[in-house]
């Protein structure tokens, strides 16, 4: 039993990922009704994986930034994070009219913003929505 104890801990000193201390905690992610969505581990994109997992986003969806024209001021343009459901056998998953959900409320858009911190902005406004809404850990 020794043997197999520092076993472990010399693959655990080779390789620090292989470590049980080492496993990132995971988190369960419940909807405003207290329901469980989804079990997340912490990690580098967990924002997008919260959004991801509470609007349900498959495979065939798109998420990304789009203009909202509504919004703008002038030469300056307002960006929103926007969800376009793919469709499945010719009709729109949702019963909108297919269109974008708008996922986060606008932000301004800045001259010279790098396009990668647009979006990080935008995606941490659509997190601070969820957990307006009663979105929690």
């Amino acid at each position: 039993m020794h043997e197999l104890a520092s076993f472990d801990r010399l693959i655990a000193r080779s390789h620090p990922s292989l470590s049980p201390l080492n496993k990132p905690a995971a988190r369960l992610l419940r909807d405003p009704e207290g329901q469980v969505v989804s079990t997340l581990a912490c990690g580098p994109d967990l924002a997008r994986r919260i959004l991801f997992a509470a609007y349900r986003i498959a495979a065939g969806d798109w998420l990304g930034l789009l203009a909202d024209e509504n919004r703008a001021r002038g030469l300056q343009q307002a960006w929103r994070l926007a969800l376009l459901r793919a469709e499945r056998h010719g009709q729109p998953r949702t019963l909108r009219d297919g269109g974008p959900l708008w996922l986060s409320p606008a932000l301004p858009g800045r001259p010279g913003l790098a396009p990668a911190l647009l979006r990080q902005q935008v995606e941490a406004l659509a997190l601070r929505q969820l957990w307006q809404q009663g979105w929690r850990w």
